[in-house]
C-alpha cells in the first residue's frame, strides 16, 4: 500500500509561433500561401510518495515535450507533422504525420497518414489521462473522410490493422457528433464505433503476444461522450466499451475472456 502525500503536474507551458494569430486559433490564414505555423507543449510533473514499506520517493519528470508544424500549401491542402517525447516512456519520435485535403470554410475533408483515429473524445480537466483514453486511443496509418456542416460533424476511417492479415485494409470505424447551444448551456454530443478494439494502443501488444502470430479476435467497440458548459463550469462524461468479450487466452478476467469498458 502506498500513500501519496503530494503529487500532480508541476507545470505545463504551451508554446506557439505562427505566421499569424489566425492560424494559432485554428482559423483560415489571412496572409498569402504557403504559410507555416509551429506549436507545442511542455509538461513537467513532480511527485512525492510515502509508501507503507520502504523509503520515501520523489521525482521530477518531463511528462510531455511536443512540437508540431503545420504547412498550409493553399486553401485546400495542408500537411501536419508532430514530434513527441515522454521521459521514461516514449523516446523522441515522429508522433503524427498527415496530409489533409479540405474544402475551405468547412463542408468536407479527406486526410491520410499517421494520426490518432477519431475513436473517442477523451476530454478531461484532470492531471492524468482519462481511462477511456488508456483503453481506446489508437495511432494508425489510415485514411479518413469527413463532413462538417453547421454543428454536425462525422468521419469514417480505415487502416491495415496489426492484428489482422497485414496484406489488406480490414479495420475501420466511424464517429459522428453534434454541438450547439440550449439556453445558457453549450453542449457537444459524440458517438463512435471501431470494429476491432484490440487495435488500440493500450491493448494491441497484449493481444498480439497472446496470439503468437495468429489472427486475433475481432471485438468491436463503441463510445459515447457528452460535454456541457455553463459559464465557467463544464460537465464531461464519456463511456467506452467492447461489444463482446475477448478470448480468455488474449485478455482474461475472472476465469473467462474480458470485456473491457471504462
Amino acid at each position: 500500500m502506498t500513500q501519496i502525500m503530494r503529487g500532480g503536474r508541476f507545470a505545463a507551458f504551451p508554446l506557439a509561433l505562427a505566421s499569424q494569430a489566425a492560424i494559432a486559433q485554428g482559423h483560415e490564414p489571412s496572409l498569402d500561401y504557403p504559410s507555416i505555423s509551429f506549436g507545442g507543449v511542455v509538461e513537467v510533473e513532480a511527485f512525492y510518495s510515502n509508501p507503507y514499506a520502504g523509503g520515501d520517493e520523489s521525482d521530477v519528470v518531463l511528462a510531455t515535450g511536443a512540437l508540431g508544424v503545420t504547412a498550409a500549401i493553399n486553401g485546400w491542402i495542408r500537411a501536419e507533422v508532430s514530434t513527441l517525447y515522454e521521459e521514461n516512456e516514449t523516446p523522441l519520435e515522429i508522433d503524427t504525420a498527415s496530409m489533409m485535403l479540405a474544402k475551405p470554410h468547412g463542408g468536407w475533408s479527406m486526410r491520410a497518414g499517421q494520426f490518432y483515429v477519431p475513436f473517442g473524445v477523451y476530454e478531461t480537466a484532470m492531471v492524468s489521462d482519462p481511462l477511456t483514453l488508456e483503453l481506446g486511443e489508437a495511432r494508425e496509418t489510415a485514411i479518413a473522410v469527413g463532413i462538417d456542416q453547421g454543428g454536425l460533424h462525422a468521419e469514417v476511417y480505415a487502416f491495415n490493422g496489426d492484428l489482422e492479415n497485414e496484406d489488406s485494409i480490414g479495420t475501420f470505424g466511424a464517429t459522428a457528433g453534434y454541438s450547439g447551444r440550449i439556453g445558457v448551456a453549450d453542449f457537444a454530443l459524440t458517438a463512435g464505433y471501431l470494429n476491432s478494439l484490440g487495435e488500440s494502443d493500450g491493448l494491441e501488444e497484449t493481444v498480439n503476444v497472446a496470439n503468437t502470430g495468429t489472427d486475433a479476435s475481432e471485438v468491436d467497440a463503441w463510445t459515447a461522450s457528452l460535454v456541457i458548459g455553463i459559464g465557467e463550469m463544464r460537465l464531461v462524461g464519456e463511456y467506452l466499451t467492447a461489444s463482446g468479450a475477448f478470448e480468455e487466452g488474449e485478455i482474461a478476467y475472472a476465469g473467462a475472456g474480458a470485456r473491457p469498458g471504462a
